[in-house]
């Protein structure tokens, strides 16, 4: 089997988690782990998250610490101040062009409040401004740079050029709203993408869970964000798969498979679990696109020729399982991109 690791666009700290097929290949390094002691101006990165489309990550069968791991998403601080408000603030309060600017102390407000929308809305933007702000010139050169060097009409190069569409759109829509917004607040990123997450928000807890979007160059000041990682993101993508995250459940398959979670920062080792590797697998071919079913049989095969009959069947009955959760389920383009239908308008109101 070809296990390619493909990168996303962007620095650590960018709210793009792309699934990208045919461009850059990137190795683990180790597990991340926050260090008192290190140099806090030497773990850099170019690029938010390595997640594959051959090689597989996993779900949690049985797994032990299952229950520590989910019991760790909680919600932030209880200390924090309660809001006073006449009614519950909702996306629906706040249109897509809002400058953020002008409402990010009221989204923190009502983020730190425990307002799950609120923490949703702002985590995601912060994520576009930072993408758009810091990370949009050198990622559409190096599309460009990979779709003139792709064989004229193959699906790499469709692929590519449907990402520079997406980055397009994108672009629309930061302009209004990351505009003049202070550069301080793009720090705050990664953490708030964990509060949105344990205020039990998916999208949040998917994207946390596999590609936590770290500032460019870590310090210390990240450390209690990266033991947040460490210790809360396979629980993440575990509840999020279970309750109908499709792209936690890509997430958890390639973990188990790969016994990891890869990002360029480092990559979070885990117990792999083959049972849940397969059941994740076969569950997501029910909605996947033609190139992602073709690396998840690749795979499967290969997990299922080194299983015992009865594994072979507990990976079955939980593949069972989820198509039950996903039954409904619209078509997904993971080899075009894993948070490309996210990015842009996670949290804004359908209608706008």
């Amino acid at each position: 089997m070809n296990r390619t690791h493909w990168i996303l666009i962007g620095a650590v700290a960018i709210a793009l988690v792309l699934l990208i097929i045919g461009l850059i290949p990137i190795a683990p390094t180790d597990r991340l782990q926050p260090n008192a002691e290190a140099d806090p101006t030497q773990v850099s990165a170019s690029a938010q998250v390595a997640i594959q489309d051959d090689v597989t990550q996993h779900d949690v069968i049985d797994h032990p610490g299952l229950d520590d791991q989910q019991s760790a998403i909680t919600a932030p601080n209880s200390a924090a101040p309660s809001v006073p408000t006449e009614k519950a603030w909702s996306a629906s309060d706040l249109p897509a062009n809002t400058p953020l600017k002008d409402k990010i102390d009221e989204l923190i407000q009502q983020a730190d409040a425990g307002n799950r929308s609120a923490a949703c809305r702002l985590a995601w933007d912060l994520d576009l401004c930072q993408f758009v702000g810091h990370n949009l010139d050198s990622g559409v050169a190096m599309f460009e740079e990979a779709a003139a060097k792709a064989p004229p009409g193959s699906r790499q190069e469709k692929q590519v050029i449907k990402l520079l569409q997406e980055i397009g759109q994108w672009q629309t829509r930061a302009e209004p709203v990351c505009k003049d917004l202070p550069s301080r607040y793009l720090q705050q990123s990664a953490d708030r993408m964990l509060q949105a997450a344990r205020l039990g928000d998916l999208r949040s807890m998917a994207r946390f869970g596999q590609a936590p979007p770290f500032p460019e160059t870590l310090t210390l000041a990240d450390a209690d964000t990266m033991a947040a990682f460490n210790n809360e993101a396979l629980g993440m993508l575990t509840r999020a798969a279970n309750e109908g995250e499709p792209t936690a459940l890509f997430g958890l398959y390639h973990a188990h498979a790969r016994g990891e979670i890869a990002t360029v920062a480092g990559a979070l080792k885990i117990e792999a679990d083959p049972i849940v590797a397969v059941a994740a697998g076969l569950a997501l071919k029910a909605f996947s696109d033609g190139s992602t079913n073709a690396g998840i049989n690749d795979t499967t095969s290969r997990l299922m020729a080194t299983m015992s009959p009865a594994q072979i069947a507990a990976a079955r009955a939980e593949a069972a399982r989820y198509a039950q959760i996903y039954r409904n389920q619209p078509p997904r383009n993971f080899a075009s991109g894993v948070f490309g239908p996210y990015i842009g308008k996670t949290c804004v109101p359908d209608s706008q």
